[in-house]
């Protein structure tokens, strides 16, 4: 599965996770 076939909210949720956690790393532009 890629990542590309997320839904919208799922993509929202996802982004949401990835800033409040991971962003200080470089991992939201990893994944995304």
């Amino acid at each position: 599965m890629s990542p590309h076939h997320f839904t919208q909210e799922d993509r929202i949720k996802l982004e949401a996770f990835l800033e409040a956690g991971l962003s200080q790393k470089g991992y939201v532009k990893k994944f995304l």
